[in-house]
């Protein structure tokens, strides 16, 4: 195989890379976003991260469990994306513990961002 050959697999197997990551961003984009109730698990991490993301760290930190040795100013130190993304992965309740799995995406900046 010649060198000019190898160069065209190789920048073939880099379009179809940014072509199916540009197919990833867009179908991601288009997702509508869910309402959980306010009373699931669930629903308690959407109402933790969204005051997260709207800055309102105090009303975050009323989330934590009593004994948490955590407070709304661990929180203002906090760095929080304006690019953040979350997804629910998973969810497991067992007795009066949930485990609430999610995927948190703060996107990176690129040759194509704004």
């Amino acid at each position: 195989m010649g060198r000019a050959t190898s160069n065209r697999i190789l920048a073939l197997i880099v379009i179809a890379a940014l072509v199916l990551s540009a197919v990833a961003a867009l179908v991601s984009s288009l997702r509508e976003e869910v309402k959980y109730s306010a009373s699931s698990p669930e629903g308690v991490v959407q109402m933790y991260l969204t005051a997260i993301i709207e800055g309102k760290n105090d009303q975050a930190a009323s989330y934590f469990v009593s004994d948490s040795t955590c407070d709304a100013s661990d929180i203002d130190r906090a760095y929080v994306s304006e690019a953040l993304r979350v997804n629910l992965i998973s969810t497991s309740v067992d007795g009066n513990s949930a485990y609430v799995k999610i995927d948190a995406n703060t996107g990176a900046s690129g040759p194509f961002d704004d």
